[in-house]
């Protein structure tokens, strides 16, 4: 089993949508099998007890209560039941074929984080768990509209507890926190996998107001930006990854970089 564990954006939009992307996101989480322990940091409390998961009032946070990475790693460490974990931003949907790639790599490596890159998708309503049909409706709007993502976006990171990182107090949900973690696994020896291939990560498209200034122009203006850049890394991308996971499952060595040749 997997212990799912992440912390919502503020639901502070005028068109809900935020939320919607949340439950969305959790809903898919719950119907993976064998179905993981999810556990949230903070949030709206009420909606994230109705949803029947764990909810975290307390993580160590900045004065804007935005998490920090290391107080919220070793919290969900010290909290999971299960030895594998993923860390996942709140608006990911994930498909059932999550489960054989983090197998996959379990099964081959004691030590790993496993990351990939996204698609980018308008999902605009609920999602029917409900219904039948709600995965074979997801990919083909992934296969129809999804947009793939740069490598430099990373929006989960899978690994076996302890990871082993000593990862300084960078704040969740500013840029270069998700360099910091591969370039520093990658530095420490841990064979970091790419699961692009294998995994269906599906971001559900939303506007970046929750950032101060709104956009990624802007916020790069603002402390907390700073605060990030200053302890965080300006490379550690998917494609720096030493692994390839293929679309079955299967493992192999990348190409040369700088860390396999």
């Amino acid at each position: 089993m997997i212990t799912i564990f992440s912390t919502p954006k503020p639901f502070n939009d005028a068109q809900g949508r935020r939320e919607r992307a949340f439950r969305n996101a959790v809903g898919s989480w719950q119907e993976l099998r064998p179905k993981p322990e999810i556990i949230i940091f903070g949030g709206e409390q009420f909606i994230v007890e109705e949803l029947g998961v764990k909810y975290i009032m307390a993580t160590p946070s900045n004065k804007n209560r935005l998490p920090y990475i290391d107080g919220m790693f070793a919290l969900a460490a010290a909290m999971a039941t299960n030895d594998i974990l993923m860390f996942t931003n709140d608006d990911m949907i994930f498909l059932p074929d999550l489960v054989r790639a983090v197998y996959s790599a379990a099964s081959r490596f004691k030590s790993f984080l496993m990351i990939g890159q996204r698609w980018d998708v308008d999902v605009p309503d609920r999602v029917d768990f409900d219904s039948r049909g709600w995965e074979r409706q997801l990919r083909s709007q992934v296969i129809r509209h999804g947009r793939l993502h740069p490598v430099h976006g990373k929006d989960y990171f899978v690994f076996r507890r302890p990871l082993g990182l000593d990862i300084p107090p960078l704040l969740v949900g500013r840029p270069q926190w998700d360099n910091w973690m591969v370039s520093h696994a990658l530095g420490a020896g841990i064979p970091v996998i790419d699961a692009s291939m294998a995994v269906t990560a599906i971001h559900q498209d939303h506007d970046y107001s929750h950032q101060p200034g709104g956009v990624h122009v802007t916020v790069t203006r603002c402390d907390e930006f700073l605060h990030n850049v200053k302890l965080g890394s300006h490379w550690g991308h998917v494609s720096d990854a030493t692994w390839i996971m293929s679309a079955q499952g299967e493992i192999e060595r990348r190409g040369m970089n700088r860390w396999n040749h």
